[in-house]
């Protein structure tokens, strides 16, 4: 009789152990996928990100041109053309469903800001208004990217698969216990 029990504990605990590593190893794909795509999103939105920056350095510049000199020169209007045509080429190919909610609402914004942007009104009250909107959305972006381990946890933690996977994990090591 003693030696029926062992193997009974024995295959138990094989049967939990093997359960439990494929539960494990799945919750750690899916956390490391999570991460991933994370990662990858911010990084999309970051290359859009640094031409806002290029464009914010050539409002400064025209700014300051148009207080010395009045008038900003064909070549930097040019060169702002130039930025924003590739820019809008870049946006109209960015998709932005599969972005997380507050990084959405900031490449939306980041879009129609560049939508929007009048060349042919470049004065300086225009200038100084479509400045002071781009710094704020380069800002929302740069506290979003500095928030993003807490925002991480937060999908880590709505994300139902993994949910799903814990409690079933809990309820297998509860089993274990209870079985003994």
């Amino acid at each position: 009789m003693v030696w029926t029990m062992d193997i009974y504990n024995n295959l138990l605990n094989l049967t939990i152990g093997i359960i439990g590593g494929i539960f494990s190893s799945i919750i750690v794909s899916r956390i490391f996928l999570i991460t991933a795509d994370y990662k990858e999103q911010i990084q999309r939105v970051q290359t859009h990100v640094e031409v806002l920056y290029c464009l914010s350095g050539y409002l400064y510049c025209s700014k300051v041109m148009m207080k010395e000199a009045k008038e900003i020169s064909l070549a930097q209007k040019e060169k702002l053309i130039l930025i924003l045509e590739e820019e809008k080429t870049r946006f109209s190919q960015m998709i932005f469903d599969d972005l997380e909610k507050e990084l959405h609402k900031i490449a939306i914004d980041m879009n129609d800001f560049i939508e929007g942007f009048k060349i042919n009104k470049m004065n300086e009250q225009y200038i100084k208004n479509s400045r002071d909107e781009l710094d704020g959305i380069i800002y929302r972006f740069t506290i979003y990217k500095n928030d993003s381990r807490i925002k991480m946890r937060k999908l880590l933690i709505r994300d139902n698969v993994l949910r799903i996977l814990l409690f079933v994990f809990i309820v297998i090591i509860i089993l274990t216990i209870v079985s003994r």
